[in-house]
């Protein structure tokens, strides 16, 4: 079950997208045809911005509320959203935790794949492939992937991107645009998305802590690597931090390059910032319009 305070963050997020795509912030795009001579997909509720021309006044009249029916252009693409659910997103040195961040960045993503009608599908992953919810479409879909996203409890606490890539590779014969969310502090290579490049279009959302950036100066302290539990005193002078930002803004700097020389579109989300319209721009730009 989820709670009602996250029940309330999924609203939220919700509406802030939906704004978002219907608002002249993705402008100057040509969104897909809707109209009767498309595939009918479901009657929904209205939605501020939908054509009156598709407005079902039989059922609206039966319902007491204003519903639509929704068609879908035959040019529909598939994507499928990775998610990164190992131990070490439930880092945290303010309110959200890495994992809370991911979480709803998957949201947007499926409620703007939702308005550009697409089929979306949810791979859960740490060093296992731990859910699977193949691609659909239409409300109730969505709904079935943001409970998924919000209420699964990870089997598994280490990260493996390559368990990922063979999935995809070897299991996952659709053609689909790829999302991988995740904070990517792993300690085997990504090489193995050099491979899966060749095969699928892939787009990473990075999600980092801003310590992940930049050390405090706090002396020492226990730190529990949350994937192996292994316990430490860690010694974070101003000396030592800097050693240890240097020494994470070199594994960032390193996956960058990565990324930029396996043509590999990525963005990046801070843990403190909005990021609804960031992402969405993201998406339209890469995943729908390519």
């Amino acid at each position: 079950m989820i709670s009602p305070e996250i029940l309330k963050k999924i609203k939220e997020l919700e509406i802030h997208t939906r704004r978002v795509m219907n608002g002249t912030l993705v402008g100057g795009h040509v969104t897909k045809q809707k109209g009767s001579g498309f595939e009918f997909d479901q009657i929904r509720a209205y939605s501020y911005g939908d054509d009156i021309r598709f407005m079902d006044w039989n059922s609206s009249a039966r319902s007491g509320k204003l519903l639509v029916r929704q068609y879908l252009d035959e040019k529909s693409r598939t994507i499928m959203l990775c998610l990164d659910i190992s131990a070490s997103t439930s880092f945290a040195s303010h309110e959200d935790r890495t994992s809370d961040i991911m979480q709803q960045v998957a949201a947007v993503l499926a409620y703007a794949a939702q308005a550009d009608q697409d089929n979306i599908g949810l791979i859960l992953f740490s060093d296992i492939i731990e859910k699977v919810i193949p691609p659909s479409r239409g409300y109730k879909h969505i709904m079935l992937l943001i409970e998924t996203i919000f209420t699964y409890k990870a089997v598994h606490k280490k990260t493996n991107i390559d368990v990922l890539s063979r999935y995809l590779l070897e299991s996952f014969t659709m053609q689909a645009a790829v999302f991988i969310i995740s904070d990517f502090i792993v300690d085997d290579s990504i090489a193995s998305l050099q491979h899966l490049i060749c095969k699928r279009e892939v787009l990473v959302l990075r999600c980092l802590d801003h310590m992940m950036y930049t050390m405090p100066d706090v002396g020492y302290v226990w730190s529990q690597n949350p994937e192996t539990g292994y316990k430490t005193l860690l010694n974070f002078s101003l000396q030592k931090s800097l050693q240890v930002q240097k020494i994470l803004q070199e594994r960032i700097a390193m996956q960058n390059k990565f990324f930029k020389s396996n043509g590999i579109d990525y963005l990046d989300i801070s843990c403190d910032e909005s990021f609804v319209k960031k992402i969405i721009l993201f998406f339209k730009r890469r995943a729908i319009l390519r």
